[in-house]
């Protein structure tokens, strides 16, 4: 009889160490995997043609991080013989040409000549041998599976096809990995900038949550509003069923050049619990305080007034 209740004693305690194991497995790969590409590969045609275009963005054209020069090369898939590109990004719209046998040094000396304010008209002005023209916002409502613009050569003009609806060269994301293998999309899921961290998670019988800390810039464009303050701050939940799968999600500002929101203190902090007062300007530039609290242990976050 003792020796049944000693044996059901060393199952019950091995069980609970595999289960710490495997908690302690999880909280252990608990952070953000941040991925940054500078460089893509586009498929597409140019007159039915197929066609194979790689692309790097190089230093940024002026402000804005998105406005970059652009160097790389397309070829027919047919033949694979490569033949040089150099342009620009800027306001999302792309502009890629070709020189001819003197592309490299042509390139360079227009690079160097031009500005935010003409680089357009330079390029388009200059002396290319093909242009690869795309003219798209990427806040259009009109979305499709595919890009179309313009190639252009000294003697005619036909249609180019990428596809994609997206020309954006710069690939960003923060990849966070849940227990079941599944894994989210951080800069998807939120609007902003990211730089998000992992601050808690709490898995319960109803619900799973998981929070995160971000410190953000502003606004890409640095001559634009904001774009050379201290940036945005704040926290960030996510909320799940008991498969992982997103129910909800929520942001929480501490500090903000966007919403106004400065001068924020803890007011209270401990191993469990951060509480901040924040000074809210508003909309119509009235101080609201009021307090965030956020508790590490429930990985919760509550707001009061």
């Amino acid at each position: 009889m003792n020796q049944f209740v000693d044996c059901n004693y060393m199952k019950e305690k091995i069980l609970l160490i595999a289960l710490i194991l495997c908690s302690g497995t999880f909280y252990g790969q608990n952070k953000v995997i941040s991925k940054t590409e500078n460089s893509r590969i586009f498929k597409g045609t140019i007159q039915s043609s197929p066609v194979t275009i790689f692309l790097e963005n190089k230093e940024i054209i002026d402000c804005d991080r998105y406005d970059t020069f652009v160097e790389g090369w397309y070829y027919y898939d047919k033949y694979k013989i490569k033949i040089p590109l150099s342009g620009f990004v800027k306001d999302w719209n792309m502009k890629l040409f070709n020189f001819g046998t003197n592309h490299l040094n042509y390139s360079k000396t227009l690079s160097k000549q031009a500005k935010n304010s003409t680089i357009d008209s330079l390029y388009l002005k200059s002396n290319y041998q093909e242009a690869l023209l795309f003219n798209r916002g990427l806040y259009s409502e009109v979305k499709g599976e595919n890009l179309k613009g313009v190639f252009k050569t000294l003697k005619k003009s036909s249609e180019i096809v990428i596809n994609s609806d997206n020309i954006n060269i710069l690939q960003e994301s923060e990849i966070y990995k849940l227990p079941n293998s599944k894994e989210i999309n951080l800069l998807k899921l939120f609007s902003g900038y990211g730089g998000n961290s992992f601050y808690s998670s709490t898995i319960r019988k109803d619900q799973n949550r998981v929070v995160f800390y971000f410190e953000s810039i502003s606004n890409h464009n640095a001559c634009g509003r904001c774009g050379a303050s201290e940036g945005e701050k704040g926290y960030r939940v996510v909320y799940f069923d008991k498969k992982w799968n997103v129910t909800e999600k929520d942001e929480f500002l501490i500090e903000s050049c966007i919403s106004s929101i400065y001068d924020s203190k803890i007011v209270k902090k401990s191993t469990s619990e951060i509480k901040y007062k924040i000074i809210n300007d508003g909309t119509y530039g009235s101080k609201v305080p009021y307090y965030l609290v956020i508790n590490k242990v429930n990985s919760t976050i509550r707001k009061v007034f």
